[in-house]
């Protein structure tokens, strides 16, 4: 369903649009298909989801996950390891250093435990020898009498690396999500979603590859398609494990991907893993949810920190750890590790910040270096300069004369595509649509900056890159209710393609004095009154309009519903994602969607035509801004 654009911007400065209204006939089906409510209804195919295919959305099946043989290689793959551990050769797992590449790891790991099977693990260290695949590694590994390497989460690249391992007589795997190259390597066998793999699903993060890699594994050597109970409990611990890595790789939560993570999340419940179960305890889980965003934003960043600011080797051993006492050691560790992460992102942040902002003009792509920053965080302080300035950003530490860094990128600007435009310039690099990684010479910078604007000019839109707020529904103030947190908690779990609902409300009124929390003081925390009840609501990055937000001032506001707590009664929270300030004229009533979608249903009326709807929405939003 197309956007539809409103005349309306926020104080961030993001332009708010929503899905133009689902045809009375779509929420009717959608409504006896999918048995869920019309508010429901409306979201979903406001998204894109068929009355046809809502059902498993709501209420995806384990059954439903495509079989491991949807990935090509994935059987020759199973058979190198059977030989290998037959013959009582030695396996080396070797893993990225972020939370989808150590989960593998751990999930890989774990199986060959259980069968018996000798094997280590190797994770390069992310500053002293970088992302992939590195001959030096190989050469290690070799010299230890490893036989048979397998890749998780990195390898597709790695063409030159692979080629080495092959003259040291090592056997390689490789399993990967990241774009393949036009050239694969010259691996035994390649376990990869896009690779001669049509019938897969295409949007497996590495643990999620792994997965599949564990459950055929399984059964092989259990001889059945139904595997012995402690290979079940093996494979339980993998889908949690799955689901960490999916979440912390920000992958979209469809198809398989959705089905991995709604029964992981319910796994990290049942399995018995001291070093989670550590981490959990000091993440301080006010909520007592454990969800998506929990996951994404407590336990996802103090793994990711070991790799950040240390070695990721301590974050694995966290997840294979089976000793409480050195699990509790390992996650205060994380922890301390995650808190100077954030200082030194707040840091290096500010500074690039005021090296954009020293600009005499914005510039299609940013690019920014220093010597001093770590090169830990340089891909969180990206995501933070593609949030100020809605530009796409590549931001490099400096060690002598190379270069190493991060890069991300925003709707419109494929970071994948623009490093392949600028090939010519770097040592290495690669990624994604949305992120990428880059290595190159100080002496190339000039020519890599002027390659990056010409590349973003081509795809910027007329009038620049521009922030977007995807707003769902317009919601009136009696309709904001637990029941309707309730219904909106089906669509759960959220994340990446299917993020929380987000409602503007048209008559909101500020209750209490506004209060800057959190160390950076960018975070706002207030009251807001709609209608007659008043709810607790927190807006991250929105610290610095605190100022205008007075008591009693009347907002528009941009919000998603928070529940508190896991009692069925919960208490409705707001998180305030945007606002604008109205006049003190109240605007002519303008009818939600979600009022005129009870109407249609539930009263035999004439259908209003999308022109009609889209025209009523477009100018509910001009009154709203305009008062």
């Amino acid at each position: 369903m197309d956007k539809l654009r409103m005349d309306a911007t926020g104080i961030s400065g993001a332009r708010w649009e929503m899905p133009g209204e689902p045809s009375v006939d779509a929420i009717r089906a959608m409504v006896v298909q999918a048995h869920c409510t019309p508010l429901v209804a409306s979201l979903l195919l406001g998204r894109g989801i068929s009355a046809q295919s809502a059902k498993s959305f709501l209420s995806p099946s384990f059954n439903e996950l495509s079989p491991p043989e949807s990935l090509s290689g994935i059987s020759s793959a199973v058979e190198l390891i059977v030989d290998c551990i037959s013959r009582n050769g030695l396996i080396a797992i070797y893993g990225d250093y972020d939370v989808d590449g150590i989960t593998s790891i751990a999930i890989l790991s774990r199986l060959l435990n259980l069968a018996g099977a000798r094997h280590q693990y190797y994770i390069p260290h992310r500053i002293d020898e970088g992302y992939g695949l590195q001959i030096p590694a190989i050469d290690q590994l070799a010299d230890q009498g490893v036989n048979l390497l397998i890749t998780v989460d990195c390898g597709i690249s790695a063409v030159e690396a692979v080629q080495h391992a092959n003259a040291r007589s090592l056997c390689v795997i490789i399993t990967d999500h990241h774009e393949p190259p036009a050239a694969l390597p010259s691996a035994a066998a390649i376990v990869h979603p896009r690779v001669d793999s049509p019938g897969a699903y295409p949007q497996l993060c590495g643990a999620g590859v792994a997965h599949k890699l564990a459950w055929a594994l399984s059964r092989r050597l259990c001889q059945s398609q139904k595997v012995s109970e402690p290979f079940r409990q093996v494979l339980l611990e993998a889908t949690a494990l799955a689901a960490l890595g999916t979440i912390a790789d920000v992958v979209p939560l469809t198809g398989d991907n959705r089905i991995l993570v709604k029964y992981g999340l319910k796994a990290l419940g049942q399995i018995h893993m001291p070093g989670l179960t550590a981490l959990a305890e000091l993440a301080q889980n006010q909520n007592g949810r454990v969800d998506g965003e929990y996951v994404g934003f407590s336990i996802a960043p103090r793994l990711n920190a070991a790799g950040r600011m240390g070695h990721a080797r301590e974050a694995l051993e966290l997840l294979l750890s089976d000793n409480p006492t050195r699990a509790a050691e390992l996650a205060a560790e994380l922890d301390k590790l995650n808190r100077r992460r954030q200082q030194t992102d707040r840091k290096i942040t500010e500074q690039a910040h005021a090296r954009v902002a020293a600009m005499p003009a914005l510039p299609s792509a940013i690019v920014v270096y220093d010597e001093s920053w770590h090169a830990g965080v340089v891909g969180i302080v990206a995501s933070r300069l593609v949030e100020r300035f809605a530009r796409p950003a590549f931001v490099f530490q400096q060690d002598g004369d190379l270069l190493s860094g991060s890069a991300r990128g925003l709707p419109g600007f494929d970071v994948h595509a623009a490093i392949e435009h600028a090939r010519h310039l770097i040592i290495s690099g690669g990624g994604h649509a949305a992120a990428g990684g880059v290595k190159l010479r100080l002496e190339n910078i000039a020519g890599f900056i002027d390659c990056l604007e010409k590349f973003a000019a081509s795809v910027m839109p007329r009038g620049g890159f521009t922030k977007t707020l995807s707003i769902d529904a317009i919601m009136k103030s009696d309709e904001v209710d637990a029941q309707a947190l309730h219904e909106i908690e089906n669509m759960a779990p959220f994340g990446a393609a299917n993020p929380r609902p987000r409602f503007l409300i048209q008559d909101a009124v500020i209750d209490s004095p506004p209060r800057l929390i959190g160390a950076s003081g960018r975070t706002v925390a207030l009251r807001l009154r709609v209608g007659n009840q008043v709810f607790d609501a927190v807006g991250f990055g929105l610290g610095t309009h605190a100022t205008i937000l007075k008591r009693g001032a009347k907002v528009a506001a941009v919000v998603e519903f928070k529940p508190a707590g896991e009692s069925r009664f919960r208490k409705l929270q707001f998180r305030l994602l945007d606002f604008a300030l109205r006049s003190s004229d109240p605007p002519a009533a303008c009818p939600s969607l979600h009022e005129q979608m009870h109407k249609q249903i539930h009263e035999p009326i004439n259908e209003p035509t999308n022109e009609t709807v889209n025209e009523t929405i477009h100018l509910a939003a001009q009154e709203v801004i305009q008062g």
